[in-house]
């Protein structure tokens, strides 16, 4: 199953066909701005979590994130009257075609965002597993919408910061209507994308496991973004783990079960005892981070440009 029904004709190379969304990201990567606003994401996304508590829940780890924009582009392909529908069946069978989860996993996160985030389309009010088995269509609340429209704010603020352009004005014509174009090119890019199913081994150890994603983003958002990248390590204002999950949604057994993992790989550590000196981040870490943040940014460009063409 593929989201994209439509053709573009914008970033074609020499052989006549789009480049690889690596290759974009390579190209975003590079430029001298992308650094900050990577480290700008990370704050964003930590400050953002108090007030989204919920929201930022379905996110907790990759697989979640990938089968949260899978429902949102079900039902943006139905509401358009693009094919697809929202529903436990066509749910489940979307994401073990996609392979982002076995039938059990995507029913028991499906029956959980219709419980908190979406609404039945007969009426007004919470989903149920009655109404999933009777294969009964569902669509986000107000505040799911809201939350969508921010993500898509964001990333476009991103792009425009490095090259000065308008996105956002576009956008906020009516984001709506371009969120419902644009949701399923992106879920179709994000389920296709090699390097983002499998990202670099330091991303991924964060990415996969429960909250780990709000972890990456405190120790990213701690890093002053003018550091360089020649050294292994780069230092930040963070010594203990009780620091690092202080005001987050996640325990500081937790916490430090991850933060022992990543050290263990090397991805993180302390310059002298540790929990009593300043931490590090890898180069690493960091470099993985700013070139996944690039993959969603030239993804979310290029829907835009599919929605305004």
């Amino acid at each position: 199953m593929s989201f994209i029904s439509a053709q573009t004709s914008i970033d074609f190379n020499s052989e006549g066909t789009m480049p690889s969304w690596n290759v974009l990201a390579q190209s975003l990567y590079s430029n001298p701005k992308m650094v900050s606003v990577a480290h700008w994401f990370a704050r964003v996304f930590i400050a953002e979590q108090p007030h989204r508590a919920r929201s930022s829940s379905i996110f907790t780890t990759q697989q979640r994130w990938l089968l949260a924009h899978l429902a949102a582009s079900l039902y943006c392909l139905e509401a358009t009257g693009r094919g697809g529908r929202l529903s436990l069946q066509t749910y489940v069978k979307a994401a073990v075609e996609h392979r982002v989860a076995s039938r059990n996993t995507a029913r028991d996160f499906f029956l959980e965002i219709m419980k908190y985030d979406f609404s039945s389309s007969e009426a007004e009010i919470p989903y149920s597993a009655e109404m999933a088995l009777t294969e009964v269509p569902a669509h986000p609340s107000q505040r799911t919408r809201e939350n969508m429209q921010v993500w898509y704010e964001l990333h476009l603020t991103g792009l425009d910061m490095i090259d000065g352009k308008n996105r956002i004005a576009v956008f906020e014509q009516d984001p709506l209507r371009y969120m419902m174009i644009m949701q399923p090119l992106i879920t179709d890019a994000l389920l296709t994308c090699p390097q983002v199913r499998m990202p670099g081994r330091a991303y991924a150890l964060f990415s996969w496991v429960d909250e780990g994603g709000l972890l990456m983003d405190r120790l990213i958002g701690a890093i002053d973004p003018s550091a360089g990248f020649s050294e292994k390590t780069i230092p930040i204002d963070v010594v203990s783990v009780a620091e690092l999950a202080r005001g987050l949604n996640l325990s500081r057994v937790h916490a430090a079960r991850v933060i022992r993992r990543a050290e263990d790989m090397g991805a993180v550590g302390w310059t002298g005892s540790r929990g009593r000196s300043k931490m590090w981040v890898s180069r690493e870490l960091r470099e993985e981070y700013i070139h996944f943040q690039a993959l969603k940014m030239v993804i979310v460009d290029h829907a835009l440009s599919m929605a305004v063409s």
